[in-house]
């Protein structure tokens, strides 16, 4: 009776752990001044689990969540050296399965909303990094207006992977500096009196 708590428990402080760390690395140093786009990988990520959710009857989506937030840092650290419990080591391109197989020697079933969040992060990243790095359209564009209620701060990095920065994001930013207020109109500035 006591060990189901334990493992709950256990369960429970690593994900927090995984997610604090992970999702503040890929807010920080990813979407570094973009949080408009890491807004966007979220709500995507998101619809695309509570899709699969609602075919493959899932409820609970908190570790599909973590998942898909590993999997993307994976991708964007994929040599850095991972310690998972116990000291063991490998490179972070293998930490989502690692979770994947934990969860699965832990529970004896399959983990499918995490392989879910894997699956909708993957897609992501797919549309955004992989496919436009070689050649082809980027199909995934964060949203205009989301771009204005959160607009990009001085301190930008680019999205950075292999292939340097987004395609088209130099581009993209310049035009999202442009004097704009939040619905779009022109922000005028204070002025000056006529005469004074």
């Amino acid at each position: 009776m006591h060990s189901p708590n334990c493992r709950l428990g256990l369960a429970f402080a690593m994900n927090l752990f995984f997610m604090y760390r992970y999702s503040t690395q890929l807010e920080t140093e990813v979407f570094g001044g973009r949080t408009a786009d890491y807004i966007y990988y979220h709500l995507v990520t998101g619809v695309l689990q509570l899709a699969a959710a609602r075919f493959l009857n899932l409820y609970v989506l908190s570790d599909g969540f973590l998942l898909s937030v590993a999997y993307l840092w994976s991708q964007h650290y994929r040599e850095v050296p991972v310690t998972f419990m116990f000291g063991i080591q490998f490179k972070a391109k293998y930490l989502p399965w690692v979770l994947v197989a934990y969860d699965f020697l832990v529970s004896g079933a399959m983990p499918i909303p995490s392989l879910v969040g894997i699956g909708a992060s993957h897609i992501y990243y797919y549309l955004t990094t992989t496919y436009p790095s070689q050649g082809g359209r980027r199909y995934l564009s964060t949203p205009t207006f989301l771009q204005r209620m959160f607009p990009p701060s001085v301190q930008q990095r680019g999205f950075t992977t292999g292939g340097g920065m987004w395609p088209g994001r130099q581009q993209q930013q310049q035009q999202t500096r442009q004097n704009t207020n939040l619905f779009g109109g022109h922000a005028w500035g204070r002025g000056q009196r006529l005469g004074s």
